[in-house]
């Protein structure tokens, strides 16, 4: 298989599940998705860290960088 998976998911994950302070949860759900590609056949990925969720206008709006900050950094080192 030569395809080529880009995946760069995970934050909108906060924004349709504002109750979302679980990062974990998304990692998991991620690395589920990716085993299911691998399952039939997938190998070669690209993954992208979670985007800075701070600095989007819609969550800065919200006036909650420190959460968002926090929720970036959890992501990003749990999905190593």
């Amino acid at each position: 298989n030569q395809a080529f998976y880009m995946i760069w998911i995970g934050f909108n994950d906060y924004q349709y599940n504002r109750k979302t302070t679980r990062p974990s949860r998304i990692v998991k759900s991620i690395i589920n998705a990716m085993n299911d590609l691998l399952a039939v056949g997938a190998m070669n990925f690209l993954v992208f860290n979670q985007a800075p969720l701070q600095v989007f206008p819609y969550y800065r709006f919200m006036n909650q960088q420190t959460f968002y900050t926090e929720q970036t950094s959890l992501f990003n080192t749990q999905f190593r």
